[in-house]
């Protein structure tokens, strides 16, 4: 498996048209992985679990209490959202009139 990253200019539609200037003083930017180990499968049914859902404690995300938020946890993700999200893809509707797929799924 490979994993590539990239970061590309959004300067026109990324910064609030423009509003929020990206420093490109600290360009270029660069970023390394080591010993990157993923552990995933297929989830195409956000109402089940996904079909390789591990019982073990080594796999604490797997288990049914991290598939939601708790309230607390809610929260903070809302005001998070609130205090420091610039732009939202799942919002730009001028930019994607239909939503992509994903954009429809609850974050909990």
């Amino acid at each position: 498996m490979t994993l590539y990253s990239s970061i590309w200019n959004g300067d026109d539609w990324a910064t609030r048209g423009g509003l929020d200037k990206i420093n490109w003083a600290f360009a270029p930017f660069t970023a390394s992985y080591s010993n990157f180990n993923l552990d995933a499968c297929p989830w195409n049914q956000p109402s089940a679990a996904p079909a390789c859902v591990s019982n073990s404690r080594l796999f604490w995300w797997d288990q049914p209490r991290r598939w939601t938020l708790s309230a607390s946890e809610r929260r903070d993700y809302t005001n998070i959202r609130k205090r420091y999200i610039v732009y939202d893809y799942c919002k730009d509707f001028a930019r994607y009139p239909t939503p992509l797929p994903y954009c429809s799924v609850r974050p909990w």
